[in-house]
């Protein structure tokens, strides 16, 4: 029986969609969710009611109960979703039983320890685990003394390809098919240009590789060109990177389609750099 077991979905539902598409999971027996699966993002109701439709197997994480937990979850995710944004933290926090006064910032420690028994495409590997709960690294490690008996885990990631979203509002015309064939004609341009911001990720595989652009002919705001840079972080997470790139190609972005880029900074959907565990647990 093969299980696809999905964690800290946090209401992001274009990456839960993309983590449901992959052949793996869509071809499982089980979906299993371990908690926050409702968390900060726009869509919590969007994500149960998808984790109700593969009829996933759900615990609740420190998420669901830091919001109330049971019953209390769906109420939460119906108003936040309703909710404008800078009404959001005052409804969490009511549900939270708290109040802003109490969201200091203060320096937090965490007990570091090592996890064991771990193997990982045939290769034995210590896990480092900075961790609220220390008997978690205990669990984990007799967890992965279980799996090691069914020959350990398999892992396999995608290319570390991150998303920076560049956005042109107040085209000529309205003109968006205009524009986009004018953005596409100068893609080599663009990828040079963003990859001179980076010689260093370039130098060891890294950079921009490739342009994308989606037309959104309907928006609270007019019509708006969304052009993607599609950006090889490597071992990187790619904030900076990416960021970087989206400024540098911002002004190419405007000459070319006559617009205003407003928002230039990288995406919080990182569909194309997915990572997949496996594992056989003997029975």
């Amino acid at each position: 029986m093969r299980i696809a077991v999905l964690a800290n979905v946090r209401a992001n539902l274009p990456a839960l969609e993309a983590v449901l598409a992959d052949e793996a999971v869509s071809e499982a027996h089980a979906i299993w969710c371990l908690g926050n699966f409702i968390g900060w993002g726009p869509f919590p109701c969007e994500v149960v009611d998808r984790l109700r439709q593969v009829e996933a197997r759900c615990i609740l994480g420190a998420d669901e109960l830091f919001f109330g937990g049971g019953v209390a979850v769906v109420e939460w995710a119906d108003r936040i979703a309703a909710a404008l944004p800078d009404e959001r933290l005052d409804i969490a926090l009511e549900f939270a039983g708290g109040d802003a006064r109490t969201l200091t910032l203060e320096p937090l420690g965490l007990p570091l320890g090592i996890a064991t028994n771990f193997t990982v495409n045939g290769r034995d590997v210590l896990v480092p685990m900075a961790i609220e709960e220390p008997s978690v690294v205990a669990a984990a490690s007799h967890a992965a003394l279980l799996v090691r008996q069914g020959g350990g885990f398999e892992a396999a990631a995608d290319e570390s390809v991150m998303i920076g979203q560049v956005q042109v509002l107040a085209l000529p015309d309205d003109d968006l098919d205009g524009a986009a064939a004018r953005v596409t004609a100068i893609r080599d341009e663009i990828l040079q240009h963003a990859n001179a911001q980076n010689p260093d990720l370039v130098s060891v595989g890294g950079g921009a590789r490739e342009v994308e652009v989606r037309c959104l002919a309907t928006t609270d705001v007019g019509p708006m060109l969304l052009v993607h840079l599609l950006v090889d972080v490597r071992d990187a997470m790619g904030a900076n990177a990416v960021n970087t790139a989206c400024e540098a190609v911002a002004p190419l972005i405007e000459r070319a389609t006559g617009g205003t880029v407003a928002l230039r900074i990288l995406s919080n959907l990182a569909d194309r750099r997915l990572a997949r565990a496996f594992c056989r647990l003997p029975i």
